[in-house]
């Protein structure tokens, strides 16, 4: 004997009897049905994700299926230059008890990228993306060197993301004199969503020489950041 049935669901699950009888004779066969579902996985916290350096940035997501799966089929990783998924492996992540969400604590400009949650159990696999853009501060040209009444330009780069949070106001200090903010910045835009500030000092005397950094100002959502030193050495002639 066959028994079929069509668009099977979790109601279904359970034991089953086949009973037979011939001439008097009777016989009972159990069978259990188990009903599998591949898993599934949701953003429940958005695509995009921006923070601040040094703030706390937290992916979540919701699974299904069936079985249902456990923080032992969940795997959170940062996607490589090649797209591949890269583990985390990070003091600074904690998850919840089922794995479902990831919080990354004290981020750094390196810590921008593409992120996966993957779910994979013996029923099939299923994966979300998300993406986290980190303000700051990326980097400061380390050295300058500028001649004595002439001109030199530093630059420094700083992160920011359009879409949400435009330009950041992008600071020039000494190092001696971190209250005093330099003017003779000019701010341009790349299309790597990187702003790019240019320090230009003119007529160049010996006073110049020293070290200098850069702060960016974003909006109150996300801290300020400072990236030093850029040291300058003036040459020429001393009269």
């Amino acid at each position: 004997a066959v028994v079929s049935t069509q668009s099977t669901g979790y109601s279904d699950e359970g034991d089953y009897y086949c009973q037979a009888s011939v001439n008097g004779l009777s016989k009972t066969v159990k069978m259990s049905l188990r009903v599998v579902v591949e898993p599934k996985v949701e953003r429940v916290s958005g695509l995009f994700n921006t923070k601040g350096v040094g703030q706390a940035a937290t992916f979540s997501v919701s699974v299904s299926g069936n079985p249902v799966p456990t923080a032992e089929n969940i795997t959170w990783a940062k996607l490589d230059e090649r797209s591949l998924p890269i583990p985390l492996e990070d003091s600074r992540i904690t998850y919840n008890a089922d794995k479902t969400e990831m919080v990354f604590s004290d981020l750094v400009i390196d810590d921008e990228g593409w992120y996966k949650c993957l779910v994979i159990t013996d029923e099939g696999r299923a994966e979300e993306e998300f993406v986290l853009y980190v303000l700051g501060m990326r980097s400061i040209e380390s050295e300058a060197v500028g001649v004595v009444s002439n001109s030199v330009n530093m630059t420094c780069v700083a992160t920011y993301f359009n879409m949400l949070n435009g330009y950041p106001t992008i600071t020039w200090y000494r190092v001696d004199d971190p209250t005093t903010p330099l003017s003779g910045s000019t701010i341009t835009r790349s299309i790597t969503e990187h702003a790019i500030s240019t320090l230009t000092l003119t007529d160049l005397s010996w006073s110049d020489d020293g070290d200098y950094f850069c702060t960016a100002t974003y909006t109150s959502s996300y801290p300020e950041h400072s990236l030093g030193n850029a040291t300058l050495t003036v040459r020429g002639t001393h009269v």
